[in-house]
């Protein structure tokens, strides 16, 4: 998908729109207590093609500050054990957001959000981790588990 121009007022330089959102589709196993990456599979928008989806990371063009929001539902392997689910916002491999929910033993939905001043080439990702064994969007629901973000200035 191509970029959008955006005029700015202020220096009359022109930005590039970036935006994207990413969903799952299909299962992804996730190990107890292993920090795994979240691959959201399918792109539903990328407008200056910056999301990757054999990767599950978004690397900006421009330097700016961005808004992102993920999520996760995650199904336990053994249902009725009581565990925790975390779910982390990276940049360039450091943890800038993280959410931690608990479950009395069956699925769950976590989501965490952050807005980042991130310089062009920043690598920013998601990871999970559970403390127990089971499968990150065990159906083909798309809605619960998703990675969204856009350049807001």
């Amino acid at each position: 998908m191509g970029s959008l121009p955006k005029a700015d007022k202020k220096s009359n330089i022109t930005q590039v729109v970036s935006a994207f959102r990413a969903v799952r589709t299909g299962p992804q196993p996730l190990a107890a207590l292993t920090f795994t990456r979240v691959l959201y599979t399918t792109e539903r928008l990328d407008t200056n093609n910056e999301y990757n989806t054999a990767t599950g990371e978004f690397i900006p063009q421009q330097s700016g500050i961005y808004s992102f929001i993920a999520s996760a539902e995650f199904f336990p392997t053994t249902p009725g054990q009581i565990f925790f689910l975390q779910l982390f916002i990276r940049v360039n491999g450091v943890s800038v957001a993280s959410e931690f929910t608990f479950s009395t033993g069956r699925d769950v939905v976590t989501s965490v959000s952050t807005i980042v001043q991130l310089q062009a080439g920043d690598v920013v990702d998601v990871l999970a981790r559970s403390s127990v064994s089971g499968n990150i969007n065990n159906f083909s629901t798309v809605i619960e588990t998703r990675f969204e973000g856009a350049r807001i200035s």
